[in-house]
């Protein structure tokens, strides 16, 4: 298991993570890494074809807030924030 964070991302994702063009979605998402008190895993999806989605609850600041992590052939293709 020799791999990096960035070789979970997809093709797709990697400019996200990397470009400068990005740096506001970065930013808006630092909180969760670097702040999260919580973090909790709560469902998977039935896959879609190759497309698997897990949520997580995920408490940041003493407020309840959902994670949905997209995964496509073992690699990150989407991250949303869900109501519930």
């Amino acid at each position: 298991l020799g791999e990096t964070p960035a070789d979970l991302l997809s093709p797709q994702t990697q400019p996200v993570a990397t470009e400068a063009r990005f740096a506001e979605i970065r930013a808006s998402l630092r909180p969760y890494a670097e702040r999260a008190n919580e973090l909790v895993y709560l469902r998977s999806d039935p896959p879609d074809g190759d497309v698997e989605r897990h949520t997580y609850r995920i408490m940041l600041n003493d407020e309840t807030q959902y994670l949905s992590f997209v995964w496509r052939q073992g690699l990150l293709i989407g991250l949303r924030r869900e109501d519930e």
